[in-house]
């Protein structure tokens, strides 16, 4: 399976590189970006956050994109399209990315393998990881267990170290022991130097032993050292788990503000709404007013018109006397009747002008 794949891969860095060779910087594809770098932000860790880099071949030839590779194991994109794209067409990828275990400021790469001029094309994912206080505390934790272990594996060779050295004084006691066994015509030489031996041999001990104290010593200290550690850790995890309730608290409570700072505010808004609707009824009810004004004085202006003129032609054939008695009763009615419309009319006038 191993084989495969490795063939696999050859296969594709071959054709990339034929590809590249074969690529005319007058005629190559040109990958044209929305946006080089997305930005997510602020998040929380263990978040997973999605996005599509959209591009457009900007060239005069095909796109081909063989492969599309994340900088890290949590950066991953996918569904970018496997046919060529012609010039003046618009695609995209998608890109994954999972924040367990990165906190902090983060910053990854992504490289499009294709054909154009460079043969391998960028861009980039940045977000702010806000550490998760659990994930923090089995960090720490986790770092404080393998110094342990360290330490552990310190101390334990050390005590296989003494053990050796113990085991060679042993060996030399046995071969003082031989030397005495096997006694050889210098007898005092042989006691002086199994004495020295013995004088060695105590001395080592005198010294390992020593050594184990001192180890056991420092054992303790750094195992006082790494407690003290640990309780530091925690009480730096309560003031934490304090600080965020304490800003859970001040959130919900600032929420409730602005729950009520926009009620009041819908209130003030529909009030506003009402009292313009109540206006622009006013307004209306105003110009209609003064229209019914407008229409009396015309009507009125209409009818002492009317009136000036048949005065003025009762007094023209009166003078000339061509009006008989009942010509003349006729036209006063006629008079009397006008004059009764235009007392109407400024009657009718009268009240307009009060309503306005």
């Amino acid at each position: 399976m191993r084989r495969i794949k490795l063939v696999l891969n050859l296969f594709v860095l071959v054709l990339a590189l034929n590809m590249q060779a074969q690529v005319n910087p007058e005629t190559a594809p040109i990958m044209t970006f929305e946006e080089t770098i997305h930005d997510w932000g602020a998040i929380n860790e263990g978040d997973v956050v999605e996005t599509d880099f959209v591009f457009t071949n900007t060239g005069k030839t095909d796109l081909i994109i063989t492969k599309i590779k994340g900088s890290c194991g949590c950066t991953v994109p996918s569904n970018w399209k496997k046919e060529p794209i012609k010039p003046g067409e618009t695609s995209k990828f998608h890109v994954k990315f999972n924040s367990r275990g990165k906190p902090n400021r983060q910053q990854k790469i992504v490289s499009i393998t294709c054909n154009t001029v460079k043969g391998r094309e960028s861009v980039s994912i940045k977000a702010m990881v806000t550490p998760d206080p659990i994930q923090v505390k089995l960090r720490k934790e986790r770092a404080v267990k393998r110094k342990m272990q360290n330490e552990k594996r310190k101390l334990e060779a050390a005590k296989l170290k003494a053990e050796k050295d113990a085991n060679e004084v042993k060996d030399n006691v046995k071969v003082s022991k031989k030397i005495e066994e096997n006694k050889n015509e210098n007898i005092e030489a042989y006691e002086k130097q199994t004495e020295k031996e013995l004088k060695r041999a105590k001395q080592e001990r005198k010294r390992v032993e020593k050594e184990r104290k001192v180890s056991d010593k420092d054992r303790k200290k750094e195992e006082r050292r790494v407690e003290k550690e640990r309780k530091r850790a925690e009480k730096k995890l309560k003031r934490a788990e304090k600080e965020r309730k304490q800003a859970e608290k001040d959130r919900k409570k600032a929420e409730r503000e602005a729950k009520k700072e926009r009620k009041r505010a819908e209130k003030a808004h529909k009030a506003a709404e009402k009292e313009r609707k109540k206006m622009e009824k006013m307004a209306k009810k105003q110009e209609k007013l003064k229209d019914n004004v407008r229409d009396a004085e015309a009507k009125v202006a209409k009818y002492e018109n009317r009136l000036l003129k048949m005065q003025s032609k009762f007094k023209k054939r009166e003078s000339k006397g061509k009006l008989s008695p009942n010509d003349i009763t006729k036209r006063q009615l006629e008079m009397q009747k006008q004059t009764d419309k235009i007392n109407k009319a400024k009657a009718k006038l009268e009240k307009a002008q009060r309503k306005l």
